[in-house]
């Protein structure tokens, strides 16, 4: 799965309305964290993002931001210096096509046909962008396993399909000339990670879990899902997982293909938009106290994944701003809920 990121997304907080700001940089945040844990879907880069961005006087962009912020009724919770640090860290971390794809010289026979999202797009940009999708088409062909979208701020664009078509007189990939290929690429185009993200669906991330950070992400795809019916607010960075959760997940006949697998991450994913299934009950220091427990300002709670044989319970921590710690899952019987780390 790849998540191919233009400049303009890149920029996204410095070119979207200001009110959408912390909603931008929240999704630089998530991709950021999955540069840093190496998860699905792989950021992918513009080649010479840097010189192409410096040359059209976007980058350095701190000003560009400050300008954006400064247009906002309400306070922003990123200042310009956090946002430039983060996209910093991606431009740090993430492939360009070019290196990813191993394509360095594409000859065409034809034009690419129509794209609708570059109609009015300036001519040395629109071709900055055709490029782009030649490659990774290109690359596609070679690598039909291949899942991509493609993220790319225009105000236009929620969510489309892109097809791109043209024939290659030559390709050279990964140190071999190809010569006379007919390229058809079908991916979408989105301004919104998320919408990545659900595009790819939450089963595809709870198979591939094995750890706490690929878990996380998840039930969060899981929760992007439900939050589409159910309502309810969502923040990749309010919630997160106890070391133990995924162990205990295993355990417990709850990871992806075993007995439990859906009905706890529907659970999990519940929590995290505030729609649980069953009622939340407090989680006590001891069988006989009704005192709850607490450490370090969060107050423990539980509630149950399945009712009937073992009754499965999944154990979480919850503050009072609404930052959330799935703890662990286990039998009723066990009385027992991980800490917080």
């Amino acid at each position: 799965m790849i998540a191919l990121i233009t400049s303009e997304y890149l920029l996204s907080p410095a070119l979207c309305a200001p009110e959408e700001i912390d909603l931008f940089v929240e999704e630089l945040a998530q991709i950021d964290y999955s540069l840093d844990h190496g998860l699905e879907p792989r950021p992918i880069l513009e080649n010479d993002f840097i010189i192409n961005a410096s040359e059209k006087g976007l980058y350095p962009c701190e000003n560009l931001f400050k300008k954006n912020i400064s247009l906002l009724h309400a306070e922003s919770f990123y200042s310009a210096k956090d946002i430039v640090a983060k996209i910093n860290s991606i431009i740090r971390k993430a492939k360009d096509i070019a290196e990813y794809t191993g394509i360095d010289e594409i000859v065409t026979s034809n034009e690419v046909q129509d794209i609708k999202f570059l109609s009015g797009v300036e001519l040395t940009r629109k071709n900055e962008l055709l490029d782009f999708l030649k490659i990774i088409s290109c690359f596609k062909y070679f690598n039909k396993e291949i899942h991509i979208g493609l993220l790319h701020f225009c105000e236009s664009i929620e969510y489309d399909e892109v097809n791109v078509i043209f024939d290659a007189s030559m390709v050279s990939y990964a140190g071999e000339i190809f010569e006379d290929l007919h390229i058809e690429n079908s991916s979408f185009i989105t301004d919104k990670y998320n919408n990545i993200l659900k595009a790819f669906g939450s089963d595809k991330f709870y198979s591939r879990a094995v750890g706490p950070e690929s878990l996380k992400l998840a039930i969060y795809v899981k929760a992007l899902e439900l939050q589409y019916s159910l309502g309810g607010q969502l923040n990749w960075e309010n919630f997160n997982v106890s070391s133990i959760l995924f162990d205990s997940l295993s355990e417990n006949q709850c990871l992806y293909g075993s007995r439990y697998s859906a009905l706890a991450l529907e659970c999990m994913a519940r929590i995290i938009v505030d729609s649980p299934k069953y009622e939340i009950k407090n989680f006590t220091e001891g069988a006989n106290s009704d005192q709850i427990k607490q450490r370090k300002g969060f107050l423990a709670y539980r509630t149950h994944i399945t009712k009937t044989a073992i009754g499965l319970r999944l154990m979480f921590w919850k503050n009072d701003t609404g930052s959330i710690i799935l703890a662990n899952v286990g039998p009723k019987q066990e009385l027992f809920i991980g800490r917080l780390g």
